[in-house]
């Protein structure tokens, strides 16, 4: 999907040699993100999961800033803030106890 921008971006197409990598970088992450999420669905509900994929543009944004010094703006640090909290809250066990039985009316014990 984003090779129409890129080509239109006026990018050069990329060489034989780097194919390779290129495949690599989309094939193997998609690879190892489709099957670690399955086997989070063993574990624990889909939009605990869902939320804890959600949070993969912040480590994106982590690892950019240590190893290649990009930094997000203002904007992009309030959304990984929300990002982290909306995990972290998500991630937080269940206290609401017992659910109610709730039986329909007229019903009788």
């Amino acid at each position: 999907m984003l090779a129409v921008p890129y080509f239109w971006s006026g990018a050069r197409i990329p060489s034989a040699n780097a194919l390779p990598s290129l495949l690599s970088l989309g094939v193997i992450p998609s690879f190892c993100g489709f099957y670690c999420t399955i086997l989070a669905l063993q574990h624990i509900e889909a939009y605990k999961t869902q939320v804890i994929e959600s949070s993969e543009p912040f480590f994106s944004a982590l690892f950019a800033a240590m190893f290649f010094g990009e930094w997000l703006t203002d904007s992009g640090m309030c959304a990984s803030l929300a990002i982290i909290l909306g995990a972290l809250i998500t991630s937080m066990p269940d206290r609401r106890g017992v659910p109610i039985q709730v039986r329909p009316i007229g019903e009788r014990e």
